[in-house]
């Protein structure tokens, strides 16, 4: 994953986060839900959530890819002295 994709996800992922926070924030409780169109817009909400998260996982994953990557850089630079 480059870091402009690295970027972009990070982003969206954020973007979706507030989205679904706002949106959760205005859903009815579970128990008042009626239609099925209130139980799609509530599903929407959460996969929005999950999507995010993933997202998020995946940024995470690729930081901690690239610090391991650069502390072995360092200890390989440090040996060459």
């Amino acid at each position: 994953m480059s870091a402009s994709h690295a970027r972009r996800n990070f982003t969206a992922a954020l973007q979706l986060m507030t989205t679904a926070t706002v949106s959760a924030a205005a859903l009815p409780s579970l128990a008042a839900v009626r239609t099925t169109a209130e139980l799609v817009q509530r599903a929407q909400v959460v996969r929005s959530a999950l999507n995010a998260r993933s997202l998020f996982r995946d940024v995470h994953a690729r930081a901690e890819a690239l610090s391991e990557a650069l502390v072995r850089f360092q200890q390989r630079k440090r040996l060459q002295r």
